[in-house]
């Protein structure tokens, strides 16, 4: 029988730093709506979602900067 339990974060995990977008965007100086189009487009750092928000690990956020020290182009609006 199988039951819906939640599950544990792992112990990899348990001592990570979670941000939120508003947080990604200052630490990497854009627009919470370029930040957007970084995600939809999948050029942005790693993130997940938790109950319907979005987050991202420190570590993913630190690791894309790494890669990209120039920073991206962001893609433009389709009008």
């Amino acid at each position: 029988m199988t039951t819906n339990r939640p599950r544990v974060l792992d112990d990899a995990l348990a001592n990570e730093l979670f941000l939120i977008p508003d947080e990604v965007s200052a630490e990497l100086r854009v627009s919470r709506g370029d930040l957007k189009r970084l995600r939809d487009t999948g050029l942005g750092p790693a993130y997940f979602t938790i109950s319907s928000t979005i987050r991202y690990l420190q570590t993913d956020v630190d690791q894309w900067r790494a890669e990209h020290p120039r920073g991206i182009e962001i893609p433009h609006r389709r009008s």
